[in-house]
């Protein structure tokens, strides 16, 4: 796209509230194109420069509280400009593209557990299209996947949770926690007056500090009562109602129960503990309640194997539920079932099964469960969530641990382990289970469909490894262990600054170089990229740049000579070396250079270190040729007789020197000199007079009789040119 082209196309988004993204080689004048336009179209413009800045500058500076204990991000300068603007306003984010990706997006390493509505996934996994549950507990699509590298990871550690490891920029939801006041009643009790509760903001994950609060959304359930059907090979078979009944069921298979094939025999079986033969009875009582089916026992010393022969059930339980312990996990329709006690219901079978009792000091004070499946442990925590309490997942790490076997005394890897435990009152009265109820510890809290839980501690880790995030549609967040966290950079993306939302008035445009210039490009992540409703590459244009040059007062010589030599313009030649090279930018300051009157010892150089020897060479040479020409006192006086240089370097020297001398008084005079010159150097000189005119605003020009005679005849030319 040409710059004039381009400049009207800025004007048009502008008016339009579409923000573009500009490429093109160093120095082609992308930013002052940027600049006329936005003077043009009457808006503000407000330039950033991503390449040299830090993750915070568009996130704000923290500000400490009046008592110094906390800090708050607080938008500065041009960030509280976006957020106040009143009058439209353009964001310029020249030299995007070598920004560091930090600036861009935050990310994660790889096997990061993300929330999906059928469990978990790697977050390396993910692809466009797949369904996963926001940081508010909704679902979402994924629009866009990419993958950075990093040297340095930041590890949050939480009461309850899994530890989040990002990188250091990686925004995540975080409170103060909430201030509760206490009033004493008639009864001598003390009890609750008020609640205040911190205002959730969005930081850098290096911003996080211990005795903040991170956010584990409460899922949002969207899945009624309704039939389940069972199929082989794509084929349904029959339907089953889902009920509370067949919810437990399923908590019995998800804690003690697998899929089996034995020759031409397919079975769904369960092993149960001899201790408690009334669960192993209400198993039995469930199999033949919900399937019709009827249960096989064979009694071994320690346990039961509770059995039932069906292949489509086994095939339905094993594709909503798996078949091994490290691979077990709870279905979409009952973590996000609307109905709580189907919820309550799985829990309550998984507990018969894979539960105990969490007890301190000999009193029961809840329940808690174990799995070496990690889908499943946050899974079973993204559950209670909605009894509006934060289980606790205990890690175990058993790596390069191993056990033998006491049947055949083969050694077996033992696997890491995961501990969920529950005291929640409202869970635990709805499983009928006994606990002491004196005892009522508050470390977590909900507030605005979330739970939250306070940071123990952050700590920071080197590591060379690729990191990678998502952007994800809706409300631009994803959940990771089960805590809220956005997708990418919120300037851009969400139009948000922490918490702060952009002003409408707000426009966003953008310029890269291209990866081919050398100039350290580290590309544009894609969902950058797809925020900018159009993408054009900017081809300077020698007419383009004459204009811009005669409104900025550029030297006459220095356009003549661009003129002659337009190939100096137009092809940038990145170079490794530490020197630059000829391009508009570099030529305008050529321009300003010579403005400046630089005393002769010192204009070379100055000139060579602006576009490289070979330009300031080739252009002393050029500048020397006007000694050589009759001087445009002469010219004036006697246009008839004046030798007209047939050299094209003299040609385009004359046409500068004629075309900058043109005034009032002197152009019919000059029109007869010009008539004399070579037909394409004749309107060489008069659009250049016509430019200089226009920006002096003066228009003697097109008021002059004889240049209107010159300019039918030349039109007249032109046409038989045509014709021919």
């Amino acid at each position: 796209m040409r710059p004039a082209t381009l400049k009207n196309t800025i004007k048009f988004a502008i008016k339009n509230n579409l923000p573009g993204l500009i490429k093109g080689a160093p120095g082609v004048g992308k930013s002052d194109i940027v600049a006329q336009a936005c003077r043009e179209a009457n808006a503000e413009l407000i330039v950033s420069h991503p390449v040299v800045s830090d993750p915070t500058d568009y996130k704000g500076l923290p500000f400490p509280d009046k008592e110094g204990r906390e800090a708050h991000f607080l938008p500065f300068g041009e960030l509280n400009k976006l957020i106040n603007a009143d009058k439209l306003t353009v964001f310029f984010l020249d030299d995007l593209g070598q920004a560091p990706m930090s600036v861009q997006a935050a990310c994660f390493p790889a096997n990061t557990k993300v929330s999906v509505p059928n469990g978990t996934a790697n977050i390396e996994d993910l692809v466009v299209g797949d369904t996963i549950i926001d940081g508010y507990g909704n679902q979402q699509k994924v629009t866009w996947t990419f993958v950075n590298k990093t040297d340095r990871l930041v590890k949050i550690n939480a009461v309850g949770i899994l530890p989040i490891v990002s990188t250091e920029d990686h925004p995540i939801l975080v409170s103060s926690g909430r201030k509760q006041s206490y009033k004493k009643g008639s009864d001598g009790k003390y009890n609750i007056s008020s609640v205040k509760y911190g205002e959730a903001k969005w930081v850098n994950a290096s911003m996080v500090k211990a005795n903040d609060y991170i956010a584990l959304p409460i899922p949002k359930p969207y899945i009624t009562n309704h039939e389940l059907t069972i199929s082989t090979n794509g084929t349904v078979k029959r339907t089953v109602p889902l009920t509370e009944e067949l919810s437990e069921l399923c908590g019995y298979y998800v804690g003690a129960g697998w899929y089996t094939q034995h020759k031409n025999v397919q079975s769904v079986a369960f092993a149960l503990d001899n201790k408690y033969p009334e669960i192993q009875e209400r198993l039995i009582y469930l199999i033949e309640k919900v399937f019709g089916a009827k249960a096989f026992v064979q009694t071994y010393t320690s346990h039961k194997r509770i059995q039932f022969h069906d292949k489509e059930i086994g095939e339905f339980f094993n594709t909503h539920m798996g078949n091994r312990s490290n691979n077990k996990h709870v279905p979409e329709w009952i973590v996000f079932n609307e109905d709580i006690n189907i919820v309550t219901s799985f829990i309550k079978g998984y507990y018969y099964t894979d539960g105990a009792d969490l007890r301190s000091s000999g009193v029961r004070r809840g329940v808690q469960f174990s799995t070496v499946s990690k889908t499943l442990a946050l899974q079973v925590q993204q559950m209670m969530l909605r009894y509006n309490t934060v289980a606790p997942i205990k890690y175990h790490c058993k790596k390069g641990q191993v056990m033998k076997s006491p049947r055949d005394g083969k050694e077996y890897s033992v696997q890491d382990a995961y501990v969920i435990q529950c005291s929640s009152k409202t869970l635990l009265d709805a499983l009928g289970v006994e606990y002491d109820k004196k005892r009522d510890v508050e470390w977590s809290y909900e507030h605005d469909g979330m739970m939250w839980t306070r940071v123990k501690s952050v700590s920071y880790t080197d590591a060379q490894c690729d990191t990678y995030n998502i952007e994800v549609s809706g409300s631009n967040t994803y959940s990771v262990n089960n805590v809220c966290v956005h997708n990418c950079m919120q300037l851009i993306l969400a139009r948000r600054i922490n918490g702060f939302k952009i002003s409408d008035k707000v426009i966003f445009m953008a310029a890269t170089n291209r990866r081919e210039d050398k100039a350290g490009v580290m590309g544009i992540l894609e969902p950058v990229k797809s925020r900018f409703a159009w993408i054009v590459e900017l081809v300077p244009s020698l007419d383009d740049w004459i204009d811009w040059a005669v409104e900025n007062d550029m030297p006459h010589q220095l356009i003549s000579f661009i003129k002659w030599r337009p190939q100096l313009l137009l092809d940038f030649n990145p170079t490794s070396d530490i020197i630059n090279s000829p391009c508009p930018r570099t030529i305008a300051h050529v321009g300003r250079i010579l403005n400046g009157n630089p005393p002769e010892d010192v204009r070379s150089e100055l000139i060579e270190g602006a576009v490289g020897a070979g330009f300031a060479a080739e252009f002393e040479a050029f500048v020397n040729i006007y000694t050589k020409l009759p001087s445009l006192d002469d010219m004036i006086k006697n246009p008839t007789n004046i030798a007209i240089p047939e050299q094209p370097d003299m040609l385009y020297a004359l046409c500068g020197l004629v075309a900058y001398g043109i005034n009032e008084h002197n152009l019919s005079n000059l029109l007869k000199l010009i008539k004399r010159i070579p037909e394409e150097y004749q309107t060489m000189i008069m659009s250049v007079a016509l430019a200089k005119a226009k920006k002096d605003k003066k228009d003697f020009i097109r008021h002059n009789s004889d240049f209107a005679l010159w300019a039918k005849n030349m039109m007249n030319v032109l046409l038989t040119n045509n014709g021919r």
